[in-house]
């Protein structure tokens, strides 16, 4: 499990420590990976949506969540693993 976020590491490195993420937290500020995947569009490239992929062994996605309500998500993903 990792993290994606389109903010600078030493950002992402403050948010991971505060809110206590257990899981390495990347950055992407040139958002090469958040385009790619459709976490946002060149129109609203500002910021990215809270969406969760699950990606198998071989690198193809499972399924999507496209939107994530952060207070029930990790229930969610626990009962689809």
């Amino acid at each position: 499990m990792l993290g994606i976020s389109t903010d600078p590491p030493s950002e992402n490195l403050l948010f991971k420590n505060e809110q206590q993420i257990p899981y390495p937290l990347l950055s992407d500020p040139e958002k090469h990976t958040v385009l790619a995947y459709g976490a946002c569009s060149f129109l609203k490239a500002y910021y990215a949506n809270r969406i969760t992929y699950i990606i198998d062994e071989q690198g193809l996605i499972q399924k999507v969540y496209p939107n994530v309500d952060p207070t029930t998500h990790a229930a969610e993903i626990l009962a689809a693993l």
